[in-house]
């Protein structure tokens, strides 16, 4: 970002507030002003404004950057002289949301300030001048450095370049401020697969895990496709699923505490059943039994909060107390179980 002091006397503060999501870190900030190179570094809010406000009373140039609310980052550059430039280089960090099997980067219309739309106008003749021009650009690479990139979506007027390790993306610089935020897309091979990640360093290792669920088989990738956003995934609900699940409840299941570590595992499955969908709890040793409840008494029962807070009391019930272990049977009436049209899916917590 780069800023100018059109003022023939007096000198400026300047203000950008940058919309950020949550979860955004900022990285580094590197600011130029004149022939002067300032580099941000961390420190505590008032420490940092206490500074910033000593600089400014001094009558040097300042740079501070604070989170001022939930949303928004806060550039402030102090003491901009007349006919002075300035220029910011932001690094941010930050997930990538997923949407239709594609990484999104979308970057908001706010980012972009309208000065027309604030009534701006130049120094000048304040009641005639042309409110203050800028251009935008955009030029930045989507780097895969272990898996080739498939898919690239971006606005309409993008270029896109295949690099060494991945592809280039630009946009002409323009004066039209964009009225919707930039949405770009990229995909991966076997991006739909889980995914781990770690980096060590001495004696400590970071780890990060990438699952994507899906209920569907993942299928293969397009071909690459340029400016266009991906194809949207067929909307599913909680009414198109049964689940089912089977616990082991046979005597080994008491040694080591697995009996508990199997409860606690169906109690997070229960919690996080999707909102219409079925369900039915099995417990299974030399015999087998399912869940019944006032609601229904078929075995598949209809997910609601009823029907979530007795499983729950009938998980903590639970023993293990049914002898020897049968998978079979259990097994089988799991496959046979009438779910109507819903897809079923089956669960099975056992010790082996």
């Amino acid at each position: 970002m780069t800023y100018v002091n059109l003022l023939e006397n007096n000198p400026i503060e300047c203000q950008f507030d940058l919309p950020v999501e949550e979860g955004v870190v900022v990285t580094k900030l590197v600011a130029t002003v004149g022939d002067k190179t300032i580099e941000a570094k961390v420190q505590s809010k008032q420490k940092a404004k206490e500074k910033y406000d000593d600089a400014i009373a001094g009558g040097h140039a300042a740079v501070l950057a604070q989170k001022t609310k939930k949303d928004a980052l806060s550039l402030l550059v102090g003491n901009l002289a007349p006919a002075q430039l300035a220029s910011l280089e932001l690094c941010l960090v930050l997930p990538l949301r997923i949407l239709a099997g594609a990484f999104e980067l979308a970057l908001p219309a706010s980012l972009l300030p309208n000065y027309a739309k604030l009534e701006a106008v130049g120094p000048a003749a304040p009641e005639a001048a042309p409110a203050p021009q800028y251009t935008f650009a955009y030029d930045f690479e989507i780097v895969s450095r272990q898996q080739q990139v498939t898919f690239v979506g971006a606005p309409e007027g993008s270029e896109t370049a295949k690099t060494a390790t991945g592809y280039r993306v630009c946009g002409a610089p323009s004066e039209k401020v964009p009225r919707r935020e930039l949405r770009f897309f990229y995909k991966v091979e076997d991006m739909l697969y889980p995914q781990l990640n770690f980096v060590a360093r001495e004696d400590e290792v970071a780890v990060m895990v990438n699952l994507v669920p899906t209920f569907e088989p993942v299928q293969p990738q397009e071909a690459l496709l340029t400016n266009d956003a991906p194809v949207e995934a067929t909307s599913i609900s909680g009414s198109d699923f049964c689940f089912i699940f089977l616990i082991d409840r046979s005597g080994s299941m008491s040694i080591d505490n697995r009996i508990s570590i199997a409860k606690e595992a169906l109690r997070l499955f229960i919690q996080s059943l999707p909102a219409g969908s079925q369900f039915s709890i099995i417990s299974f040793g030399s015999d087998f039994s399912a869940m019944s409840t006032k609601y229904n008494t078929s075995g598949v029962i209809d997910y609601n909060d009823q029907t979530k807070e007795h499983a729950l009391k009938h998980i903590k019930n639970m023993g293990a107390d049914f002898g020897g272990t049968d998978i079979l049977s259990p097994m089988v009436s799991a496959c046979t179980l009438d779910c109507g049209d819903r897809q079923k899916r089956i669960f099975l917590l056992t010790d082996g």
